[in-house]
């Protein structure tokens, strides 16, 4: 049911609106009213003022999209009217700092109250069909509490609290800000007869929509989809076929190519859509591991010297037998192949003693030296700037003395890598590498996997997850050197296990590989460093682009700047001008991303974009040709040199004319930053 709340936000923009806006709206809610009725005059189609709480999200999007600079340009009256009202006033008043947040305020913290439940009316075996549920859930997958706790102050049924990890995964996977690593089943306050009750926890409601698309009612005091059990239907089974539907669905928007390239402008959100959209599409959350396991997966990458380090700084000073017993010690030991482990331990600790322990007689030591070995033969870190050596020690202590194997457990099921110029084949698949032998001290050589290479070996173990490997300013390297022969492997149709699956042998390890089928490769590139067509054409063909142009509407819903607006300085206008005309002079590629705005909330802010951001890509673009820059910017932002007359030096035989034309040739600075007009770009 819709509600007018024109009067009630009239009475907020009387205490919340900025001094600078009383003006243009009075001193009483009256002359506020007539001010928001004018506004609406002009746009008789929408009734902004006629609010359906359950529907709120739509009404947002409605007005900042009727009040975006696009749509608002068609509204010529309401250009006029807005312009003359203290040049931006009314359609700030409708902007996310006065009405937007009002409504934010209003509906979002809106409590629903809590009606008690009447005990008479809850049925007695409720508890039984809970019990059923549980057992029925379990054998679908799910986790639960092993203590059923009361919710609420009047609410005194029990309630079943679950966790499912790959829920919690696909939630992440299709982008959902959801928080809860728990869910309930509570049942209804308001009907007596259903013992499903609802399933509820710390999401979004896109969540549950997306998750339970048809409830059987709507409780009235969660206002979240409920499942009713009347009349013996079958609404628990229908309850778990929407959790298996939802988990076999996939929103995943790269389902279909499994290497794709983001391509645009630079300050178009590349890098940013990666990490805040894809990266957790290969997130997982999975129930925490063993205390001892998390010990080892910290170990097994250390040198010997560093897994004593943590012994001692636990230990303090002790003697071989008690740090052999040490936890960190013992998972080392499970990981490694010595057949003698108290002869190699006793060997680490001498090579790296300090240099002037009279204790130690080992002449070779290592370069890192943090032990010290007593009169006593007790071993302990020595001097307090050794505590420095290795950071990490005191961390993974703390949180293996403190760990938790209730918590679930973030597995990021991918990596992040930026091509440069020097990146190489053995960085991505696989080389010798230099490694200091932990044992002697001594060089030697071993083969390397590269971060591909790891990461594909990973995707191979664990063909159910998704994997993902994401190259950031991919076309800044030599891709086809960087990826050699797996040029070929990476396509679809020739990945392992597809219909003309290729592998080949690499040429260091000399072992069979292939590329599965589970893992994406995604990277981004800046158009305006190097054009789609210079890279590799092999490359090209086997990637899917998605281009990410300009959108100077983002600055309105994400920026900063009250609706776009910074002083009557529309910027959502100002960077669309721009790049109108930098298409006019270069080309698409060349654009002005929205990200540099977002930020804005000054015009002094502004000024820092342009002389930090804006100018110098302009300078590259136009190879420092400042005459073009203000074809770009206008006569606010270059002007002509006053004295460009240049004395050149005496050269026999070079044309006269030519000489000539460069003495008349017009030479363009950059005018001093307090001197820029803004709004001049494109008025």
């Amino acid at each position: 049911m819709k509600v007018n709340i024109k009067q009630e936000f009239a009475k907020w923009l009387l205490n919340h609106a900025p001094d600078s806006y009383n003006y243009y709206l009075g001193g009483s809610t009256n002359s506020i009213v007539e001010r928001l009725n004018e506004i609406s005059k002009f746009f008789p189609e929408h009734n902004f003022f006629e609010v359906d709480p359950s529907n709120l999200s739509q009404l947002k999007q409605e007005i900042r999209f009727v009040f975006s600079t696009k749509e608002r340009r068609k509204k010529t009256d309401f250009l006029e009217y807005d312009k003359h009202h203290s040049n931006g006033i009314p359609k700030a008043v409708m902007g996310k700092n006065n009405y937007i947040k009002f409504l934010e305020e209003k509906f979002n913290n809106l409590e629903i109250l809590n009606e008690s439940i009447n005990e008479k009316n809850i049925k007695s075996d409720r508890k039984d069909i809970f019990e059923a549920l549980k057992k029925k859930m379990e054998d679908a997958g799910f986790h639960f509490e092993a203590e059923q706790k009361p919710h609420g102050q009047n609410r005194k049924e029990t309630e079943l609290k679950f966790s499912h990890p790959k829920l919690n995964s696909k939630f992440k996977k299709d982008g959902y800000e959801s928080t809860a690593t728990k869910y309930y089943i509570k049942p209804l306050s308001d009907e007596p007869d259903c013992e499903i009750g609802l399933v509820t926890g710390k999401t979004l409601a896109e969540i549950i929509e997306s998750l339970f698309p048809e409830p059987n009612s709507i409780d009235s005091h969660n206002n979240a989809p409920a499942w009713t059990n009347k009349d013996n239907d079958n609404t628990l089974d229908q309850l778990l076929k929407s959790i298996k539907n939802y988990l076999k669905t996939s929103k995943n928007l790269m389902e279909h190519s499994l290497n794709t390239i983001l391509f645009g402008p630079p300050g178009t959100g590349k890098t940013f859509k990666l990490q805040s959209e894809y990266f957790k599409r290969f997130t997982q959350y999975s129930a925490s591991t063993s205390r001892e396991n998390y010990l080892k997966e910290e170990v097994e990458p250390l040198a010997w010297w560093q897994v004593l380090y943590i012994a001692l700084l636990d230990l303090g000073k002790v003697r071989v037998n008690d740090i052999l017993a040490h936890p960190s010690v013992k998972a080392k030991a499970k990981l490694s192949t010595i057949n003698n482990l108290r002869a190699s331990v006793w060997g680490a600790l001498q090579r790296h003693t300090t240099e002037d322990c009279p204790n130690v007689g080992v002449v070779s030591r290592a370069a890192i030296k943090p032990f010290w070995k007593t009169d006593h033969s007790e071993w302990h870190i020595q001097e307090d700037e050794n505590l420095e050596l290795f950071p990490e020690a005191k961390q993974i202590l703390e949180t293996y003395k403190n760990y938790d194997e209730t918590n679930s457990k973030e597995i990021e099921n991918y990596s992040f890598v930026t091509f440069h110029q020097s990146f190489t084949y053995e960085d991505f698949v696989e080389g010798i590498k230099p490694v200091l032998d932990d044992e002697t001290d001594d060089i030697k050589y071993e083969i390397s996997n590269g971060i591909f290479k790891k990461l594909a070996l990973k995707a191979q173990d664990d063909p159910d997850n998704d994997y993902a490997i994401f190259i950031d300013e991919i076309n800044r390297g030599n891709v086809a050197s960087i990826f050699g022969e797996l040029i070929t492997l990476i396509e679809k149709d020739k990945r392992q296990g597809a219909e003309n699956e290729l592998s080949v042998i690499l040429p260091y390890s000399k072992t069979k590989f292939s590329v599965p089928q589970n893992l994406h490769i995604i990277g981004t590139m800046n158009t305006a460093d190097r054009s789609v067509e210079a890279l590799d054409t092999a490359l090209r063909r086997r990637f899917s682009f998605i281009e990410m142009q300009p959108k100077p509407e983002i600055i309105l819903s994400h920026g900063k700047a009250d609706v776009g607006m910074l002083d009557g300085i529309e910027l959502p206008f100002l960077l669309e001008t721009i790049n109108t005309r930098i298409e006019k002079l270069l080309d698409k590629d060349h654009k002005i991303g929205h990200s540099y705005f977002l930020s804005v909330k000054s015009v002094e802010d502004l000024g820092k974009v342009f002389r930090d951001n804006v100018i110098p890509l302009l300078e590259e673009y136009f190879f420092g040709d400042y005459g073009k820059i203000g074809l770009v910017l206008g006569n606010s932002f270059i002007r002509k040199t006053e004295d460009n007359e240049a004395t050149f030096a005496d050269f026999d035989g070079y044309d006269e004319s030519i000489v000539s034309d460069l003495n008349q040739r017009e030479v363009y600075e950059i005018k001093p930053m307090d001197t820029w007009d803004f709004k001049s770009i494109y008025l």
